[in-house]
């Protein structure tokens, strides 16, 4: 109960300071990059989002927030298997219809205001998962904030590799 209090007082303290907010284990820092200068070298696609602004999954994604790191990497169906086995239940639904057949999966959480995403192929099976704010909406101010967690699906194809060849770096 503590942990969920502490989140909610998080998020009301990020949400008074606009959308120039922390993002916890951004993979450039404390907050999310200004640019992304890997726009050429995007791979996957992204298949579900769940986000705190749909009340019926608020508490769920601040359960999944809580309990996960904000990035993880899947490289094969039994590790996507027992991550959605360990997801809430109110996320689980969606989660249940991904199979990876020669795909990775990356899943990663973020505080949205005009945040965007995207998988990045740097080369040799390095892949990023990056959040960043476009130049001309950096300094918008938000009402919410709200965390939003995505899952990516990138084929093995785009990467040229074997699965137990990926890597996440951050």
């Amino acid at each position: 109960m503590r942990r969920i209090q502490l989140v909610i007082a998080l998020l009301a303290g990020l949400t008074i300071a606009g959308c120039d907010s922390v993002v916890p284990g951004s993979p450039t820092g404390s907050q999310p990059s200004t640019s992304a200068p890997y726009h050429d070298l995007a791979v996957g696609e992204l298949v579900q989002t769940w986000t705190q602004f749909d009340d019926d999954l608020n508490t769920a994604v601040l359960d999944y927030t809580s309990e996960h790191a904000p990035r993880i990497l899947l490289r094969d169906q039994d590790e996507y298997d027992a991550w959605a086995d360990d997801i809430p239940d109110e996320m689980a639904v969606a989660a249940e219809d991904i199979t990876l057949a020669d795909q990775v999966a990356i899943v990663g959480y973020y505080t949205k205001c005009m945040e965007q995403s995207a998988v990045f192929h740097l080369g040799g099976g390095e892949l990023r998962y990056d959040v960043w704010t476009a130049p001309e909406d950096e300094g918008t101010l938000c009402d919410a904030s709200p965390l939003h967690v995505e899952l990516w699906v990138i084929d093995l194809e785009d990467l040229d590799v074997d699965a137990a060849d990926v890597e996440l770096i951050t």
